[in-house]
């Protein structure tokens, strides 16, 4: 093959590159891919070209480019949950399902340790569901043994919960179903601003999991607020039980950067989770939850 010479190719495009040179770095890099494969053809083609049709096509390709990368953004955002279970166990290749055996069997001693029983089926849903309230409950507790002063709410975030709570015994497996992320426990001091900047947010996108607090939402915003069982109070500073990853202002919770204070407990939050069954457990308790219209929607004409 011919290739450009090396002023001829920079005249056209800016840089001092050979067809040559891209061809191979085209080929190593777009086995499977449609859109280089369709860009190396595109470059071919351009050896017998004049420099003024050269151009109409390097700007077509540019053009395709960047309409695929926006194609590509807005595919970005649509997801599918999708619960990991044992219909994925079938499709690991033998050799590997070997090797993972041993560490299964060790996996297996820790997963299906014992910690309690619970009395009903939970699973998450919005605006409330019996199983956010159960895991926000639990975390607005156990948060109170690190703040002294006492912990005003308990937010959690519906994505964060990835499996539903089975009725029956429980094991240290199950919550780690429930909560596969490595997220710790933080408790933040917000100002009442910034607090309530979030609880707006919660409010318009149909809830999230919320403790301690009681919020009435009509037509997608905040008609009345109660924390702790008193009117919210924009004056105040309220100390919030969270996750890292919301702390860190992802999940569009970016007011939560804005704390006064932030108390890392380096606590994951399974574990919080594992502890608290424990110690209902020990109290001869069962697993429980309800529903209580901590968040309640309506909407008016």
């Amino acid at each position: 093959m011919t290739c450009f010479r090396m002023n001829q190719w920079r005249n056209i495009t800016g840089y001092s590159i050979s067809c040559q040179r891209l061809r191979k770095a085209g080929a190593k890099k777009a086995k499977n891919s449609n859109i280089h494969n369709c860009l190396r053809i595109q470059l071919l083609a351009l050896q017998d070209k004049s420099p003024r049709n050269m151009r109409k096509i390097l700007t077509l390709i540019v053009l395709s480019l960047s309409l695929t990368c926006l194609a590509a953004k807005v595919t970005l955002k649509a997801y599918t949950r999708m619960e990991v279970d044992k219909r994925y166990d079938t499709l690991a290749p033998a050799k590997i399902s070997k090797i993972m055996q041993s560490y299964k069997v060790r996996a297996d001693q820790v997963v299906n340790h014992p910690i309690g029983t619970s009395s009903q089926y939970m699973e998450s849903k919005a605006p409330e569901s019996l199983l956010s309230n159960f895991l926000c409950d639990q975390l607005w507790l156990k948060a109170a043994e690190f703040c002294p002063e006492g912990v005003d709410l308990a937010i959690i975030n519906f994505g964060g919960i990835r499996a539903p709570l089975p009725v029956g015994p429980l094991t240290v497996g199950d919550i780690y179903k429930i909560m596969p992320f490595e997220n710790e426990m933080v408790v933040l001091e917000l100002k009442a601003a910034d607090l309530l900047s979030i609880l707006t947010k919660i409010a318009a996108d149909g809830g999230e999991g919320v403790s301690n607090i009681k919020m009435n939402v009509v037509n997608g915003k905040i008609e009345s607020l109660l924390v702790a069982g008193k009117p919210f109070d924009e004056t105040r500073t309220y100390r919030v039980a969270t996750i890292d990853y919301l702390a860190d202002g992802n999940s569009g919770m970016t007011p939560f950067k804005n704390a006064v204070k932030r108390t890392d407990t380096h606590l994951k939050l399974r574990d919080a989770y594992i502890s608290q069954i424990e110690k209902l457990t020990a109290q001869g308790k069962a697993v429980s939850s309800a529903l209580d219209g901590r968040i309640n929607y309506s909407f008016k004409q």
